[in-house]
């Protein structure tokens, strides 16, 4: 899992569009800790697939939100599916944090800027 660095583009465009999407108020610093549960979407008292349903709605918004404003492609081996899926499984999963999200975002997206180095790591 990569280090949640503001370095990795992964990592930090995770973070900003979570915030732009008003996912939660915290400093870079402090959100890759979050879990799943702590983000807004994650209402305790809806049923497990109404948190399913918001949680596609994010991860299609991420999605657009890479591809159209950061310009990212997908990986090889990577597509709008597969790309969508990983970061669903990640966000229905109250344990996993932020930071389990953007190593997904990392795994399926190759951001512009982005070197062969840090797609390797």
């Amino acid at each position: 899992m990569p280090e949640w660095n503001n370095n990795n583009l992964a990592c930090l465009k995770t973070w900003i569009h979570l915030k732009v999407l008003n996912q939660y108020d915290k400093v870079f610093k402090d959100a890759g800790s979050l879990k799943m549960n702590q983000l807004t979407f994650w209402n305790q008292s809806a049923s497990s697939e109404l948190r399913s349903i918001a949680a596609k709605t994010i991860c299609i918004q991420l999605d657009n939100m890479f591809r159209l404003f950061d310009k990212a492609v997908y990986e090889a081996g990577s597509n709008n599916i597969t790309a969508i899926e990983a970061m669903h499984r990640v966000m229905t999963n109250e344990e996993k944090m932020v930071q389990d999200l953007a190593t997904k975002v990392d795994d399926n997206y190759k951001f512009r800027g982005e070197s062969e180095d840090e797609a390797i790591q």
